[in-house]
C-alpha cells in the first residue's frame, strides 16, 4: 500500500525546519487533539485496508519526521516497524515505510 498522508505533522516546532504553519498558533491551528485524530484515522484505514489480512508493507509520504512515524506505529498497536528517510526537501516533508513485524 502507498499513501500520501498529506502533512502528518506534529504541532511542535521543529528546530531544523520551523514549520510554524502546523502549530496551535499557526495558520492551520494544528493542535495535539487534531494530530491524534489524524493518527487515529490513518491507523484505521491502514488496519482495514487488507480486510481480514493486515497489509504487510505501507509506504508513506508527507510525514514530518521519525517521531510522527513512531506515533503512527503506536496507533497501529505496535504491529509495524518503520524505516524513515529524512529528506533534504526544504519543506521538511519526508517519506517512510512501515512493515509488519509479526
Amino acid at each position: 500500500m502507498w499513501w500520501n498522508v498529506e502533512n502528518l505533522f506534529h504541532p511542535d516546532i521543529d528546530s531544523q525546519n520551523p514549520d510554524r504553519e502546523f502549530t496551535p498558533e499557526g495558520m492551520r491551528r494544528w493542535t495535539y487533539s487534531r494530530y491524534r485524530t489524524k493518527l487515529a484515522h490513518i491507523a484505521q484505514v491502514v488496519a482495514n485496508a487488507g480486510g481480514w489480512q493486515r497489509i504487510d508493507i505501507v509506504g508513506l509520504c508527507e510525514v514530518e519526521d521519525s517521531a510522527c512515524v513512531a506515533d503512527l506505529c503506536r496507533a497501529l498497536g505496535n504491529d509495524y516497524q518503520a524505516v524513515h528517510y529524512d529528506s533534504p526537501d526544504p519543506r521538511g516533508i519526508d517519506v517512510a515505510l512501515l512493515y509488519r513485524s509479526t
